[in-house]
């Protein structure tokens, strides 16, 4: 476990901190429990290898002492499968897609349970706040907010409830954990059949967060609205965030991310059509009807890559810019509109970040930097 366990926060810090290619900086490989000594910061290439090692003698260690199965009652804890289903993440993240393949091969065949969404009752949404858009005093129209009240108390329930996860990670961030779309996203789904978007992206939490810079409160009846005015310039997808998890973060591994990489890497092998076949058994459970969910389905890269998107945008959508730039010479560009000034919609500017930048490699705390004695990030000083 101890092995599984510092491969896993390895990976993790790899992935936020450290660019993609092989001789980029990586992550201090901790390997001794001596105070004080702070590991050397080598090469990217170094420290898979040392995650790569770490896991297969957890494999090895896990195996003599029979943990070799999936056990949901202890799913906190790590088994084979669950090494398996982690290997197949960091292989993808790598584009090594044969080692990804098998493993994910081999989790699924341990542990293959998809939640149906549109047959799950906790999964329900509750109309519960209503927001007044206004011109002159008078009411024009009326937005409307949901919930999944079943599944409020995430922090506590959702490991408990949610049966796809190999190895539950949802630690709490308050009110921090909602993620805004963008219009590419927004276009991106069937907004009609994606039990997804029916029920995860059905919330106004962008609306409410700005508080009174947008929404404003009568003090005496507590009627939330929003002027016309500023109401007009809203667009569509600016009125949604994912709220599955909202207000944490999900980073133990699933069943669906273990079916979004058998579906990549058969694609990538040139088997469509078995391609298509994994996909469906997956979107079979995220849309409302099996007709919508099995559509025009071919089993390219590119539509699998749409449907991990969906799935795990909320996630893992940074993380897969960096490896298919890095592993498949992509191009991929991020641009954003953002205001510069939160209160003031005038003040309106593109973000853009290329394929080289070296902000890919998130920043280090200075005080953190400067206590191990490791060079700041590019384009972070």
């Amino acid at each position: 476990e101890a092995r599984f366990g510092r491969a896993y926060y390895h990976f993790m810090l790899l992935t936020q901190y450290c660019l993609w290619g092989d001789d980029k900086p990586g992550i201090g490989y901790r390997d001794n429990a001596t105070a004080g000594e702070v590991p050397e910061r080598k090469t990217v290439s170094y420290t898979l290898e040392r995650i790569y090692e770490d896991l297969r003698l957890a494999e090895k260690a896990l195996t003599k002492a029979g943990r070799t199965t999936f056990d949901k009652a202890h799913n906190f804890r790590p088994t084979v499968p669950t090494v398996q289903a982690f290997r197949a993440r960091v292989a993808l993240y790598r584009g090594d897609y044969e080692l990804a393949l098998s493993n994910a091969t081999e989790a699924l065949k341990a542990h293959n349970t998809l939640v149906d969404f549109k047959n799950e009752p906790e999964y329900e949404l509750e109309e519960w706040n209503w927001i007044s858009v206004l011109e002159e005093g008078e009411p024009v129209d009326e937005i409307v907010v949901s919930s999944m009240f079943e599944l409020d108390d995430m922090d506590t329930e959702a490991v408990a409830k949610y049966e796809e996860l190999y190895l539950p990670n949802v630690s709490w961030e308050g009110l921090g954990g909602t993620c805004p779309i963008s219009e590419s996203f927004y276009e991106l789904w069937d907004r009609e059949n994606d039990a997804r978007w029916i029920h995860f992206y059905s919330s106004c939490t962008p609306l409410l967060m700005t508080g009174n810079n947008l929404v404003e409160m009568d003090t005496n009846t507590f009627e939330q609205y929003i002027s016309y005015e500023n109401w007009q310039y809203l667009k569509p997808w600016n009125l949604y965030s994912y709220s599955r998890f909202a207000g944490n973060s999900l980073i133990g591994m699933t069943t669906a991310e273990m079916y979004l990489i058998k579906a990549e890497c058969e694609a990538r092998g040139g088997h469509e059509g078995t391609a298509a076949e994994t996909l469906k058994t997956l979107r079979r459970t995220r849309f409302m009807d099996d007709a919508s969910a099995e559509a025009g389905v071919t089993g390219s890269v590119q539509e699998v890559l749409d449907e991990r998107l969906r799935e795990m945008g909320a996630f893992w959508r940074f993380y897969d810019v960096k490896r298919l730039n890095g592993a498949e010479n992509a191009g991929i560009y991020v641009r954003r509109e953002i205001l510069t000034d939160p209160t003031d919609l005038s003040t309106r500017v593109q973000l853009e970040i290329a394929p080289d930048d070296p902000r890919w490699a998130l920043p280090f705390y200075t005080f953190e930097a400067a206590t191990m004695g490791w060079e700041q990030n590019g384009g972070w000083k």
